[in-house]
Formats: C-alpha cells, structure tokens, sequence
C-alpha cells in the first residue's frame, strides 16, 4: 500500500500564484468607464475660464475623473450613446464623438445645424437633436435635426410651430421624438415629434404648467420623466412623470425630496430603473427614487454638469410589481412584473 502524498505548502502557494497571473492576462482591462456608470458632460476644469467641455466618470466615492483631455471638446450641451463605445456630444454647429476603447475625441463641423442642445439615439441608429435655431430660442423657428453620427451631417425634420426654445429631447420605441420646450415666459411644453412627416403635437399640462422643463428621458414603464427647474413656478421646481399619450402629470417637487437636491437640470434613467439628476449650481448629481422621494448624492464637484447619461452595457433586470403573497394553491396564478430598462422586454415561459 502506498502511503498518502502530501501536498507542499509553498508549491500550492505557487501554483495559485500562476494561476491567478493566467487569469488577470486572460481577463480584459476594465474600461475607464464602466457599465451602468454616471458620464457627465460637464465644464472642462482643466480649462479654466475657457469654453471647452469635458466628459466625467463619476466615480463611487463621488468624485469626477476626466475622460477626455483638456480642450478636446468643443462648446456642447447634449449626451447620447451611439454605441457601446462611443459617446456623441452635440453644441454650437459641432458633432463631437469620445471612443472609450481609444479615449479619442473626434470632432465633425455640422456646417446645417446651429445651436444644438440635446440629443438621443434613435432606433434606426441615427441621432435626433435639438437646434435652437437662427434666433437662439427667441422666436419660433427652433428645430429637430436628424444627425448623422458617422459624419455628423444634419437635416431637419421639424422646424418652427411649437419650437421656440427646444432643450432636452427622448425618443420612443416607435422613433416620436418629445421635445422639452419654453416660450422664455414662463411657459414651458413637451411637443410630440413624428420625425417622419415632421408633425407637432403639444401635451396638455395637466395638472400644473410647465415653466422651464429641460432633461427628459423614459422611464422603464414607458413615462416620461422630465425635470423642470420652477414647476408651477415652484422655488426649487421638480422632477415630473408624465404619460405620452396623455400629457396626465405626477410631479415630485423637489422641496419634498428626502435629499440634498436644490435644482435639476439633465435627467438619466440608470439601469436599476432609478433617476439620475445633474444640478449646474451646486456641481452635483443624485439618484433619485420617484416612488419613495428618496434622494441620494452619487457625484460632487463636477464643474457646471449640464448633461448625463449611464455609460451602456448593463442587461437590464426584472421587477416583480404583484403576484401571490407566500405559499398558493392557486393553479393559475398572476404575476406583474417589468423590465428595469425601457425598450426591455420581460416574458414569463
């Protein structure tokens, strides 16, 4: 009979060493941004007391690391994803696209565009933008622009009517574009957008009006979700839910959050189906949660954030919203549940 081998400590020890080395050279480098992360366009502090912009991480201790080199970005003031990748930054007569695989920032003149403000994919992979317009928001003569995100070239597909001050913009499954808008008055919109035809359709405001509405994104539900800086004319305005398809408000002023929000200017939706928030004044962003009023601080010291987005490529989750409670012994049970991100789809096999 042989007797047992014994292991040596100090060769184990070795071999797990090698092993884990195998296994970092085989695992890909972690990106500068990661998935689901906070990317806010936001003032180039590099620069200071220059018109540049710069695109933040927002890390988890809260604080911005700088993706992009000092003056790489020209003036923008919208933030969309046209890929996995690649990151699209709209402003005054410029299309501008950060790699975050190269950390390259490639500039194209979008010699037809003006003034651009905001910016959101569409589902046939172009991007929709609004354009102030030759007047700068005085008159109405504000655009939609489709943009070309490999050349930047731009068409309008809706001019004029409603569009005075066109800032924020969201696209639907279907590709209607919601415009966030303001007359300067004190009266602000949401226009309905057929990019086809260029058709407007202004949502009631109901209950309360608008005043200055600017991000807006969709919630996984399908609502919208907007924020507007003095909602019925509120000190510190609020972040409001709304139906498409029937303008019906659920506002959530922001004098009610259990949180450190003061104002709120860009909206993003993040992967958990929570509400990012960007505040210019106090160079923040808080997430929010609609249904509690919950708000958390997740970034300070950004410099003047005007845009965000989560840097894609979370698969998105379900929630379980209604279904039996414990043990059943029904044989036909029902459940409610949703996709954390809107455009997901959830199904029961």
């Amino acid at each position: 009979m042989k007797p047992p081998r014994r292991s040596v400590p100090g060769s184990r020890n070795r071999l797990l060493a090698l092993l884990l080395a195998l296994l970092a050279l085989a695992s890909p480098a972690r990106a500068l941004a990661a998935p689901g992360d906070p990317i806010v366009l936001a003032d180039d502090a590099l620069s200071p007391g220059k018109f540049f912009k710069a695109l933040d991480r927002v890390r988890a201790d809260g604080s911005p690391e700088q993706l992009t080199v000092a003056e790489a970005l020209r003036i923008g003031s919208g933030l969309a994803f046209s890929g996995p990748e690649t990151a699209v930054v709209v402003g005054l007569n410029s299309v501008s696209r950060f790699n975050f695989s190269t950390h390259q920032v490639t500039t194209v003149s979008a010699p037809t565009a003006g003034d651009m403000r905001g910016v959101a994919l569409a589902p046939d992979g172009s991007l929709l933008a609004t354009d102030l317009g030759a007047s700068g928001g005085t008159a109405a003569d504000g655009r939609v622009v489709r943009i070309d995100p490999a050349t930047g070239a731009a068409t309008a597909v809706a001019t004029g009517n409603a569009l005075v001050n066109p800032l924020g913009i969201a696209v639907a499954e279907d590709g209607t574009a919601y415009v966030t808008n303001s007359d300067g008055a004190g009266h602000g919109d949401v226009v309905k957008v057929d990019p086809a035809s260029g058709a407007q359709e202004v949502l009631p405001s109901n209950p309360n009006p608008l005043v200055a509405p600017w991000g807006i994104a969709f919630l996984p539900s399908g609502e919208l979700v907007l924020a507007d800086e003095s909602y019925n004319h509120a000190f510190r305005g609020a972040l409001v839910r709304i139906d498409p398809a029937t303008g019906r408000q659920t506002p959530l002023l922001l004098e009610h959050l259990d949180g450190p929000i003061d104002g709120a200017t860009a909206v993003a939706v993040d992967p958990a189906g929570q509400v990012l928030v960007t505040e210019r004044g106090s160079g923040q962003v808080d997430r929010v949660d609609l249904q509690s009023g919950a708000a958390q601080q997740v970034g300070q010291g950004i410099a003047s954030p005007i845009g965000i987005e989560t840097e894609p490529g979370v698969a998105p989750t379900t929630r379980l919203l209604s279904g039996p409670s414990g043990t059943t012994r029904s044989m036909t049970p029902s459940f409610g549940f949703e996709p954390s991100q809107y455009g997901s789809r959830s199904v029961c096999e």
